[in-house]
Order: structure tokens, then C-alpha cells, then sequence
């Protein structure tokens, strides 16, 4: 078996990933709500949860996905999973208002500052790129680079 493959996301089929991911992003935003911390504020209309926006972004990023070729083709494929999501554009300004809670969530799933890191360098799509907000945890931070906006999280890797 490669070194690279050990790790036992590698072991789940899709569906049971989708799953596994659903139940512990929804737990880590109930403890996160026990413990005072301040959400994003549900919008105007939004048809999906924030865990379940959460949910398939972080389940796109872990099979190495576009965001916004695999968002598109979830809404036709996982449509038993997320039966009303928002447009794309709806998506991406959930993911930037949540983006230190996605990064917060990023660092939880990886097991928390490592001896052996990486910062993640792939530009994401920003809606207003002249309003951009410093992030509020340590381990993201924002930039401009030749192709735009982006945004990178220290990501622990795996072994």
C-alpha cells in the first residue's frame, strides 16, 4: 500500500464520507453555539443550513474538487442529500461570510497544529474582491496575487 493512502478517509466510499462529514460538521456547530461563539446569520430566503453548505464544501476540498464544477453537479448527483440548495453565487457568499469557520473546522479535521504544515495557496472565487476583511484566525490569511484574491488555511498533512 502507498504511504500516501493510509489515512482512513481513504477507506470510505463517497456516500458514507458525505454522511460521516454531515454528522461532525453539524456537532462541531452545536458545541461551537454551546460555547457562545457567533455564527453567520441565517440569510434572507437561504433554502439550505449552514452545515449542510459547510458539509459540501468541505466534502468538494477532501476528494479535490473544483468548488464550483463539483457545487453544480451536486445539485443534480446528492440531490437525496441537499434536496434545496441555493444558487452558486448564494454558495460562495455563505463560504465567504463562514470562511474563518470553514478555516476553525479545516484545522479541527486535520488534528490541530502539526510539526509538518502547508499553506493552502488555491485562489478561491471572491464575489467583491475590494471588500476584503482580514480573517480573524491565525492560521488563514488573505492576499492578492497574479490571478486575483486568494485565501490560504495552514493545513496539517497527514502522514
Amino acid at each position: 500500500m502507498q504511504q500516501d493512502r493510509e489515512h482512513p478517509l481513504y477507506y470510505l466510499d463517497a456516500e458514507t464520507l458525505l454522511v460521516a462529514t454531515y454528522i461532525w460538521v453539524d456537532d462541531e456547530l452545536k458545541a461551537l453555539q454551546a460555547q457562545d461563539f457567533k455564527l453567520p446569520p441565517k440569510q434572507k430566503h437561504q433554502k439550505a443550513t449552514l452545515a449542510e453548505l459547510l458539509t459540501l464544501a468541505i466534502f468538494l476540498l477532501l476528494q479535490g474538487q473544483d468548488l464550483a464544477k463539483g457545487y453544480l453537479a451536486a445539485k443534480t448527483t446528492l440531490k437525496a442529500y441537499f434536496p434545496s440548495l441555493p444558487h452558486l453565487s448564494r454558495f460562495y457568499r455563505v463560504l465567504q461570510k463562514a470562511q474563518g469557520l470553514l478555516a476553525h473546522l479545516a484545522m479541527r479535521l486535520s488534528g490541530g497544529q502539526g510539526l509538518l504544515q502547508v499553506v493552502d495557496l488555491k485562489p478561491i472565487p471572491l464575489a467583491h474582491g475590494h471588500r476584503i476583511h482580514g480573517l480573524s484566525l491565525p492560521e488563514a490569511a488573505m492576499g492578492v496575487g497574479p490571478l486575483g484574491a486568494f485565501a490560504g488555511y495552514v493545513h496539517k498533512l497527514f502522514p
